[in-house]
C-alpha cells in the first residue's frame, strides 16, 4: 500500500474511535446508521486519493517513457562539445546560461521513481558546474563592461583610473579562474587577451595622470617659490634665477598632455605665469643694463683719475663726461638707481675740476706761445720758455748767461741796471722781455719763473701781486723785494 492510502486509513481509524466515543455503546447501533454514511465517505475519498497519487505518480516528468528534458540536456552540452565559442556575444552567454538554469530546473524535477533519475542526476550534476562556470564569465563580462563604460570619456582623476583598472583586473581574475575549462576555454582566452589588452592602456593612462600629476605638482611649487624671490630680487643674479626657474616650470607645464586631468591647471598656470616671465624678462634686462652702465661709469671714472694722475685734462674732461652720462642712463627700480644721485654730484664735482684745470692749462699753453714767440723775436735774452713747478699753472723762462746776473741783480734789487760791459739796446730788450712776461703772466693769470743758463730760479712774475718776487729767500721781518715792470700793450 502506497503512502497515501497509509495516511487515509489512518484517518478513518480515527473517525470510528470519535464516533465510539461521543454515541456510546448502547447508541452505538442508532449510530451506525450515520456511520455508515460517513464510511462510505470516507471510502469515496480514500478511493479518490489512491486514484489521484497514482495520477500525481505518472505525470511526473520522466516518469514513465523517455525523458525529452535528458535528450535535450545532452544535445545542448557533450563533454567534447564547448558551451560557447570564442565569437560568443555577451547577450548569447546570457541566452546559453538561462536555457542551461531551466534545463537543470527541469532535470532536479525528474522523480526518484523515476527510471531516468539516476541519469538526470548524473547530467545535472555537470550542467550544474557549467551553469557556475557560465556564472562567473556574465560576472567578467559585466565588470568589463563597466570598466569600458566607466572609461568612455576621459579626462578622469586619478583615483577614477584606478578603479576602473581594478575592474579590470577583477574581469581578469574571474576569467582566469575559468580558463582551464573546455566549455569555455575558447572564449575565455580571447577576452582575456582583451581584458588584459584595456588594462594595460588603463595602466598607461595612470602613468600618464600620474606622471602629468607630478609635473603640475613640481611646477606649481616652483612657481610660489619665484614668487616669492621675485617680490625681493633686485639684483641680475636673483632676477636670473628667477627667470630660469619660470622658465623651467613653464616648459614642463606645457608638456602636460592635454586629456589628462591635470591639464586644466597646467593651463591656468601657463596663463597666469607667462605674462610673469615676461616681467621678469624686462626687469631682467634693465636690471644687466644698470649693471653695465654702472661698471662702465666706475671704469670711465678710473681713467677720469688716471688721466688727471698724468695732467691729461683733456682725457679726464672726456672720461667724466662719459661717466655722468652713463650714471644718467641708469633705469629707474633698479639696483643702482639710488645711487646715482651720489654719483652725480661726486662725478659733476670732479668734472667741474677737471675742466677748470684743463682751462688753466690752456691758458698756460697759450701763455708759453706767446713767451716762445717773443722770446724769438728778443735777441739772446732768453733761450727757452717750459712749463713751471705746477705745470697747469706756471712757465719757466731760461735767459742766456749774458743776463743772468743783470736779471738776478734786478730781482734783488729792486732796479734793473745794466754793467758797464752791457750795451744799452741789451738792457732795453731784457727790460722789453720782462715786460712781456708781467703782461703774460698777468692777463692770463698764472705765475712765470725766471731761469738763470745754468737752471737756477732767480725770480718769478706773481699776477696777484703785479710785480716779480726774488726766489732768494729772506728773514721773516723783512719784506718782500717786488720789481714792478711796466706791461707791454
Amino acid at each position: 500500500m502506497n503512502a497515501v492510502a497509509s495516511h487515509w486509513f489512518r484517518q478513518l481509524k480515527f473517525s470510528l474511535q470519535q464516533i465510539r466515543q461521543r454515541f456510546g455503546q448502547s447508541n452505538l447501533a442508532h449510530a451506525f446508521l450515520d456511520t455508515r454514511t460517513t464510511v462510505t465517505s470516507v471510502g469515496a475519498l480514500l478511493a479518490l486519493g489512491i486514484v489521484g497519487t497514482g495520477g500525481y505518480v505518472v505525470t511526473r516528468p520522466c516518469a514513465m517513457g523517455g525523458c525529452p528534458v535528458l535528450e535535450q540536456a545532452k544535445t545542448l552540452y557533450g563533454p567534447a562539445d564547448p558551451l560557447l565559442d570564442a565569437t560568443a556575444s555577451m547577450e548569447s552567454i546570457s541566452q546559453t546560461y538561462a536555457t542551461l538554469l531551466d534545463i537543470n530546473y527541469r532535470l532536479a524535477a525528474v522523480p526518484l521513481w523515476s527510471p531516468h533519475h539516476a541519469q538526470a542526476q548524473a547530467v545535472l550534476g555537470g550542467h550544474e558546474e557549467q551553469a557556475d562556470v557560465l556564472a562567473q564569465v556574465l560576472a567578467a563580462q559585466q565588470q568589463a563592461l563597466n570598466a569600458a563604460i566607466a572609461s568612455q570619456s576621459p579626462p578622469y582623476p586619478l583615483e577614477m583610473w584606478q578603479t576602473i583598472a581594478a575592474e579590470w583586473q577583477a574581469a581578469i581574475a574571474q576569467l582566469s579562474a575559468v580558463a582551464t575549462e573546455d566549455s569555455v576555454a575558447p572564449l575565455v582566452q580571447v577576452k582575456l587577451e582583451e581584458y588584459e589588452d584595456n588594462l594595460a592602456i588603463v595602466q598607461q593612462r595612470i602613468q600618464r595622470e600620474t606622471e602629468a600629476a607630478q609635473v603640475v605638482a613640481v611646477a606649481r611649487e616652483s612657481l610660489h617659490g619665484a614668487d616669492a624671490l621675485s617680490s625681493v630680487a633686485q639684483s641680475s643674479d636673483s632676477l636670473q634665477v628667477v627667470e630660469s626657474t619660470l622658465q623651467t616650470a613653464l616648459a614642463h607645464l606645457a608638456t602636460v598632455p592635454g586629456d589628462t586631468m591635470v591639464s586644466a591647471e597646467a593651463e591656468h598656470l601657463l596663463a597666469l605665469y607667462q605674462p610673469q616671465l615676461t616681467t621678469v624678462g624686462t626687469r631682467l634686462q634693465s636690471e644687466e643694463q644698470s649693471t653695465q652702465l654702472y661698471a662702465r661709469a666706475n671704469n670711465s671714472a678710473e681713467q677720469a683719475l688716471a688721466s688727471e694722475q698724468t695732467n691729461q685734462w683733456s682725457a679726464a674732461v672726456t672720461h667724466w663726461q662719459e661717466a655722468l652720462n652713463q650714471i644718467q642712463q641708469i633705469p629707474e627700480g633698479t639696483a643702482y638707481h639710488d645711487q646715482v644721485k651720489p654719483l652725480l654730484a661726486s662725478y659733476g664735482s670732479a668734472l667741474d675740476q677737471a675742466q677748470h684745470q684743463l682751462d688753466q692749462m690752456n691758458t698756460v699753453v697759450q701763455a708759453r706761445q706767446s713767451l716762445t714767440q717773443s722770446c724769438g723775436t728778443v735777441a739772446k735774452v732768453c733761450q727757452s720758455v717750459g712749463p713751471g713747478i705746477d705745470p697747469t699753472a706756471s712757465l719757466q723762462v731760461q735767459l742766456t748767461p749774458n743776463y743772468d746776473d743783470v736779471v738776478e741783480q734786478a730781482m734783488l734789487s729792486r732796479e734793473l741796471k745794466a754793467s758797464p760791459a752791457q750795451h744799452l739796446e741789451s738792457l732795453e730788450s731784457i727790460h722789453y722781455l720782462l715786460g712781456v712776461i708781467a703782461t703774460v703772466g698777468r692777463t692770463n693769470q698764472i705765475a712765470i719763473e725766471l731761469h738763470r743758463s745754468d737752471g737756477v730760479q732767480v725770480g718769478t712774475y706773481q699776477p696777484e701781486v703785479s710785480g716779480y718776487i726774488p726766489t732768494q729767500s729772506v728773514p721773516e721781518n723783512q719784506t718782500i723785494n717786488i720789481l714792478s715792470i711796466s706791461t707791454v700793450d
